[in-house]
C-alpha cells in the first residue's frame, strides 16, 4: 500500500506539472483573439492519477491512524495488566489528537497542492 501511495504520488507531481505547462501553452495558442479550450488524453490521465494520490494518501493516513491506535491498545492493556491504572484515557485522548492532527495535515496539504497549481 506504501509503495503504491509512493507511485501515484510521483506520478500526481509529474502530472500537476505537466498540467501547468499545458494551460501555459493552452493560453498562448488563440484562436480568432479565443483560447482554445481541449483537454488532452494526457490531462484525463493526470487528473485521474491526483485522484487516486489523494484517495491513497487519505486512505494511507488513515491505515496509519488505525495501526497505532490498536497498537497503543494492546500497550495500555499490557500496561493496565500490571499496573492497574487508568492509562487508556490518556493513551484514547493521545491517539484522537494525533489522528485529527495526520487528518488534517492530508487535507492541509491537499489545499496548499491545488494553490500553487493554480500559480
Amino acid at each position: 500500500m506504501g509503495f503504491m501511495c509512493l507511485v501515484a504520488n510521483s506520478v500526481n507531481i509529474l502530472a500537476t506539472h505537466n498540467q501547468n505547462i499545458a494551460r501555459r501553452n493552452e493560453q498562448r495558442t488563440t484562436k480568432n483573439n479565443e483560447v482554445i479550450k481541449k483537454e488532452s488524453g494526457f490531462d484525463k490521465v493526470a487528473k485521474t492519477f491526483q485522484g487516486v494520490a489523494v484517495v491513497c494518501s487519505f486512505f494511507y493516513t488513515v491505515y496509519l491512524v488505525v495501526v497505532f491506535c490498536i497498537i497503543a491498545t494492546i500497550l495500555t492493556l499490557i500496561i493496565n495488566w500490571y499496573f492497574f491504572g487508568f492509562w487508556f484515557l490518556y493513551v484514547l485522548i493521545a491517539c484522537v489528537t494525533i489522528s485529527f492532527f495526520l487528518i488534517d495535515s492530508v487535507i492541509n496539504d491537499k489545499f496548499w497542492d491545488e494553490q500553487i497549481a493554480r500559480n
